[in-house]
């Protein structure tokens, strides 16, 4: 009995305390972990607090948003004092980066006002200082009170120093005399207040005229204002139009070597191709000028709001088919030229009055198709009626049809197939279609052969109708000086600019410089194709020719 009573327990009774004791041990252990990492983590939070002031500034600016608790069990009182600690300073800073931003924002609003009604200002300053100027400028006119000159070392410059080489003084002279005397041949609108007077500016010592020494700048004699000029520039400048506010425009004179074209900037954006996918020519609005767009390089064609509706000719879809009309004709050009020359001494006879300009004779030359006959059958039953003489005209029938039309009516006409090729014989449709087409560059076929036959041209259009013989007044010695002569067409659309000539009635001189202005109208035939005009492209070749060969073109108001 006393054996078994002090004898060893068993070894599961010994197991089993044994284990209860390492729980009991591990259980310390891990509460002395918990309150380690306790402490430790509101030592961190302490430590995160005081640097947050100088760092949270900078977490914030990459707009980091914390969560809206931070931090480990409520359990765990230590850690969680360190999160709340930080999170609080996350929020103050957060604040006080959102009340900055919004008196930034107040800031720049006040300060844009403060810019606005500084322009304004600047805007009445401006316009006072303009009213002033004109007020001085009518009492000097007024009153004849001498202008300063250069003579005297107290009188002030008229220009600085830095542009004496540009321009060195000024006068201003009457619109309507100055163009009569220098008549660049465009057609001139009415004279209106605002634009009665021309602006000279003199570029050397040697062109002020001598009636400047008196004083005198405004409203001299036009004659003598110039006397002293052997060169004189003329630019066309459009008058100001004070319901066009928004155009606010420049001129620049540079100094440099001459140019003879004015080059044009505009502040637009930068535009793509003007065709579609189907080679036709688009009207190209454009983008209208806007100041906040830099100033770009712009063609002669675009217009003051920015809008153009010239396009360059694309080659698969107008060049090319041109080039087949082209090639057919220049092959039988001179076995065409012989056989028109040959027509028009056996079919034209020409009086003696028609002789007075450089000894060569003046045809009237036409072209028609079937479908245009109507009009021409009405041209010559009316010339017939008011006893008109039609022996100078020869027309130019695209087809069959047409050329009996003439050989009835008694007017000689003239057909070749290899000329125009296969011509429709159907009247356009349409202003620029596909007939229309054809029949612009049929217009200036008939116009080439005669030139090269060694004829002056009056050429017109079917529908135009005669109430007295023109040629009388087209060969008159006053208007001897011209190559060209059109009639004014009325239209000031920038393409047309500045002769707005009629294409349907025009006069040509032949000379050595119309020729070559007819050949060179005749290779460009997909300019006509893909600007559907006529008119545009030979307006286009005037102010070419005019400035780089010196061709005279006249365009005038049919009296």
């Amino acid at each position: 009995m006393y054996s078994q009573r002090h004898a060893a327990p068993p070894t599961s009774g010994i197991v089993e305390r044994s284990s209860s004791q390492q729980k009991i041990s591990r259980n310390r252990v891990d509460r002395s972990l918990i309150i380690l990492v306790g402490v430790l983590a509101y030592i961190a939070g302490v430590i995160t607090g005081i640097l947050s002031s100088q760092s949270i500034s900078a977490t914030l600016s990459v707009q980091w948003d914390p969560p809206a608790q931070l931090g480990p069990p409520a359990s765990q009182s230590a850690s969680s004092l360190g999160w709340k600690k930080f999170n609080e300073t996350v929020e103050k800073n957060r604040q006080i980066k959102e009340q900055q931003q919004q008196n930034q924002h107040k800031d720049f609003e006040q300060l844009v006002r403060q810019l606005k009604q500084q322009q304004n200002q600047s805007q009445a300053l401006e316009q006072q200082v303009e009213q002033l100027h004109r007020q001085v400028q009518n009492l000097r006119k007024a009153s004849n009170v001498p202008t300063p000159y250069k003579t005297g070392n107290n009188d002030l410059p008229l220009f600085p120093q830095t542009v004496k080489q540009l321009v060195v003084d000024y006068a201003t002279v009457s619109r309507d005399d100055f163009n009569q005397i220098l008549d660049i041949g465009v057609p001139y609108d009415l004279t209106t207040k605002g634009g009665e007077e021309v602006l000279l500016l003199y570029t050397t010592p040697g062109a002020v005229p001598a009636v400047h020494h008196k004083g005198n700048r405004f409203g001299l004699n036009a004659t003598k204002a110039i006397e002293n000029c052997n060169v004189v520039k003329v630019i066309l400048q459009k008058r100001h139009d004070h319901r066009r506010k928004h155009v606010k425009q420049c001129i620049a004179l540079v100094p440099n070597w001459d140019s003879f074209y004015v080059h044009n900037f505009q502040r637009l954006r930068k535009q793509e191709s003007a065709i579609n996918i189907t080679g036709e020519r688009l009207t190209v609005p454009g983008e209208p000028v806007n100041d906040n767009l830099p100033l770009r390089y712009t063609s002669r064609n675009h217009d003051d709001d920015g809008k153009t509706f010239e396009t360059v000719p694309r080659g698969d879809w107008y060049t090319r088919p041109f080039y087949k009309v082209l090639a057919g004709y220049l092959q039988n050009f001179d076995r065409v030229l012989g056989k028109v020359q040959t027509f028009i001494k056996a079919n034209i006879k020409i009086k003696d009055e028609t002789t007075t300009m450089n000894k060569k004779q003046t045809l009237v030359v036409m072209t028609v198709n079937k479908g245009q006959s109507v009009l021409f059958h009405n041209f010559v039953c009316h010339s017939r009626k008011r006893g008109i003489d039609l022996s100078h005209i020869i027309m130019f029938a695209t087809d069959k049809t047409a050329l009996q039309l003439c050989r009835d009516l008694g007017i000689p006409a003239f057909y070749d197939e290899s000329v125009y090729g296969k011509f429709p014989e159907h009247a356009a449709k349409l202003y620029g279609d596909a007939t229309f087409a054809k029949m612009m560059i049929a217009k200036v076929i008939c116009v080439h052969l005669i030139l090269y036959s060694n004829y002056n041209v009056l050429f017109q259009d079917v529908d135009v109708l005669w109430f007295k013989n023109p040629l009388e007044f087209l060969q008159s010695p006053e208007l001897e000086e011209w190559d060209m002569i059109f009639q004014d067409d009325g239209s000031r659309q920038t393409r047309f600019r500045p002769y707005s000539a009629n294409s349907g009635f025009y006069f040509v001189r032949n000379n050595d410089i119309t020729r070559f202005f007819f050949s060179t109208l005749l290779r460009m035939g997909d300019v006509m194709t893909s600007d559907h005009s006529h008119q545009s492209a030979l307006v286009s070749f005037l102010n070419e020719f005019a400035s780089w060969k010196g061709l005279r073109a006249k365009c005038i108001e049919w009296p």
